[in-house]
């Protein structure tokens, strides 16, 4: 399968408009968009490309309640670099401070320090236009499209701080400063290490054994680790495996969590992601990394789609039309827990969502739980369902029907989720979906459990 990374850089890459944050909320985006009759100033997208990331900020304002600052990021949509979709990251301190001072300008500004930038950007946003095929809207259901949305959240995370300047084999730092020198890095370094110890002491002197080792270590354990108290917190008390291939990349190892490790979860903060709809809350072991490196409010949600862990499959499978029996997509879930709630997300294209049933099996105690019953009795024309399958929520699936997508945001199931309250999450897993109907088709693109354990 196409994987695509998403880099994250230290100092990465301007008509200007600012973000509306949610109401509330204070952390707001000005973009300066400098590319000419391309990219964000494309003649004939331009338009819903700076719609999407003006969009996008908003959600990412909703992730840090309590934060009052305005961040510049200059904007450059004519990045052509086959194999990346986007990058974006901060401007550094230029006076090479020793220790671990160095958030960048976005970071320092967010969390209402001095803006040492004056009128220059803070930081920069690339976006490879040329080369990917984009969608932009809420709903993904175009053919080998990347989620626009969710790959500028990623990247907007990054220049807040969700990235390592420890990049060198030697231990150097960005000013060149090697050990047994003392260095100047920034506060996601200092939470970086192995099983047994940190790999930068707090007087800023890497470790260049331990790091020449474990920046390459592959997955898991053998890696580089995060050692923060917050994360560890999140994850049953355990270090949380970063990317560390065994061959170094450069703005993707260190700087993301390693998925080859979760294999379970849908994670913002992934090295890698494929088309399809994507990650657009963040994870438990994600807000502990955020709250590690100062950012202590931050929530988990930047407008909807649940809390926590993700567990997904991505069948992208056509639906087949008027076939009552349909089809049957497995999942195989390893993260072990009682559960004390459970939603249930699911993203597909159809051309008439009134055909379409949903049904969940939990294949240990073969308790199944429709979720979704043909809405509208059958008469909804609607196109595609975005949705969040909620017991708390206000609306019925069944009695809901808008047109595109016809379902959206968070409404209740047919029949309740709590059903499944008290049984132990691991194991197989299985989403039932069928046509009951003529004429119409679509695609099942990728359904989540939500899981409180």
């Amino acid at each position: 399968m196409n994987r695509n990374p998403l880099a994250g850089l230290a100092l990465a890459t301007t008509l200007t408009l600012g973000a509306a944050a949610p109401a509330g909320a204070a952390l707001t985006f000005t973009f300066e968009y400098r590319d000419v009759n391309v990219g964000f100033n494309d003649p004939a997208q331009g338009a819903i490309r700076r719609q999407a990331l003006e969009e996008t900020a908003a959600l990412l304002s909703g992730l840090f309640p309590g934060l009052t600052a305005n961040i510049t990021l200059e904007v450059d949509g004519s990045e052509t670099r086959d194999g990346t979709l986007a990058a974006a990251g901060s401007r550094l301190r230029p006076d090479c401070i020793i220790g671990f001072g160095d958030r960048g300008i976005v970071g320092v500004k967010a969390l209402g320090g001095e803006d040492i930038n004056g009128a220059t950007a803070d930081g920069t946003v690339t976006v490879n236009f040329e080369d990917v095929i984009w969608d932009f809207d809420d709903t993904i259901d175009i053919p080998n499209a990347f989620d626009f949305k969710s790959t500028m959240l990623h990247e907007l995370l990054h220049a807040m701080g969700f990235a390592n300047s420890l990049v060198e084999a030697d231990g150097r730092d960005s000013c060149g400063r090697r050990p047994p020198s003392q260095g100047g890095f920034r506060p996601f370094d200092d939470f970086l290490g192995d099983t047994s110890q940190d790999v930068i002491s707090a007087s800023g002197v890497v470790d260049a054994a331990r790091w020449a080792r474990i920046r390459v270590g592959g997955t898991g354990s053998a890696g580089t680790l995060w050692r923060g108290d917050n994360a560890r917190a999140l994850n049953n008390g355990d270090p949380v495996p970063m990317y560390s291939p065994t061959s170094f990349s450069q703005g993707s190892s260190i700087s993301h969590v390693d998925t080859d490790f979760y294999t379970q979860q849908e994670i913002l903060m992934e090295h890698a992601t494929t088309p399809g709809p994507g990650a657009r809350t963040l994870t438990g072991i994600e807000v502990g990394i955020l709250r590690d490196i100062g950012f202590t409010s931050v929530g988990t949600s930047g407008g909807g789609g649940g809390t926590g862990n993700r567990i997904c499959a991505n069948p992208n499978a056509a639906i087949p039309d008027n076939n009552t029996a349909g089809l049957i997509s497995p999942l195989n879930v390893t993260l072990a827990g009682n559960i004390s709630d459970l939603n249930v997300s699911i993203n597909a294209s159809h051309t008439f969502v009134g055909d379409l049933t949903f049904s969940l099996t939990q294949v240990s105690t073969g308790r199944t739980v429709r979720l979704i019953n043909r809405p509208g009795s059958g008469g909804c024309g609607g196109d595609s369902i975005a949705v969040t399958l909620d017991d708390s929520a206000a609306a019925n699936a069944d009695d809901t029907c808008s047109n595109a997508p016809a379902l959206s945001g968070s409404l209740r199931p047919t029949e309740p989720l709590s059903q499944f309250n008290g049984s132990e999450l691991s194991g197989e897993w299985r989403l039932a979906f069928a046509d009951n109907a003529a004429a119409d088709t679509g695609l099942l693109s990728q359904w989540c459990l939500i899981p409180e354990t």
